[in-house]
């Protein structure tokens, strides 16, 4: 279904009934699909990593993004991974700490039934595909 088959954003663009919060607002822009919301999370942890790269300047911009990857966690992960938003919140504000994955690893954990049935599928076929072409079958 399309962004703006949703009842949210009909109500923000058209204006067919009370303005939604800026939380409902929010929740229909987040990804569902769970590849999309992988590269969401590296962006989130790249972005967070970035204070890296000048080291004096990007503590004192932690505390700016901090907030930030705090929202997006919470309406990314909040109802399955929880503790995510508290330790990406935490995870920026303390010092040299940006190197955690936080969103990468809450996007494993949300995800590690669909990752391992997806990984032992491709072994099975895998598996099948060797066992098909091995060269004791092909000796006559």
């Amino acid at each position: 279904s399309s962004l703006t088959d949703t009842t949210t954003m009909q109500q923000l663009l058209y204006c067919t009934g009370p303005c939604p919060s800026t939380s409902e607002v929010v929740l229909a822009l987040m990804p569902t699909d769970v590849w999309v919301k992988l590269g969401l999370s590296l962006v989130i942890d790249t972005i967070g990593n970035s204070s890296y790269l000048l080291p004096v300047l990007g503590e004192v911009v932690d505390p700016l993004w901090a907030p930030m990857q705090m929202m997006l966690l919470y309406y990314m992960y909040g109802d399955s991974v929880p503790w995510a938003p508290y330790v990406g919140l935490t995870e920026e504000l303390l010092p040299f700490t940006d190197i955690v994955p936080t969103a990468t690893i809450a996007w494993a954990k949300e995800n590690a039934g669909f990752v391992a049935e997806q990984w032992s599928g491709y072994n099975e076929s895998h598996r099948r595909r060797i066992q098909t072409n091995s060269p004791e079958e092909h000796i006559e």
